[in-house]
């Protein structure tokens, strides 16, 4: 599901709290969150919340990877993330790989999209 980031900068009366949101972005395979430094650094000076955390068995969570870290392990992570941080009005991105990661978060968490 994909969203328009308001095109105003975020002292301006257009952004609120109202449309705000929180985005959980989700990396490619053989990176981390820390992949998306920049983009979470541009989405929270325009007020947005934003969260990129890392899989098991990849990036700094490599010492973690063992026969059992697959694409379920990965689902989990996320969804795991969403509930234990509480996260609200949730827009998932997930690039390359973080799309299947994705796809199999949205078929698990309702708040993704929503302004519960």
């Amino acid at each position: 599901m994909l969203r328009r980031l308001p095109p105003s900068p975020p002292n301006s009366e257009s952004v609120t709290k109202n449309n705000m949101h929180t985005f959980v972005l989700i990396h490619g395979a053989f990176y981390g969150g820390w992949v998306w430094r920049d983009v979470l650094r541009g989405l929270r000076e325009m007020g947005h919340a934003a969260t990129a955390p890392t899989l098991a068995g990849i990036g700094e969570r490599r010492h973690l990877a063992n026969g059992m870290v697959d694409l379920s392990i990965h689902v989990e992570d996320v969804v795991a993330h969403i509930e234990m941080e509480d996260l609200q009005n949730v827009v998932l991105v997930g690039w390359s790989y973080g799309g299947m990661v994705s796809t199999g978060v949205l078929a698990r968490v309702s708040r993704i999209g929503s302004n519960r």
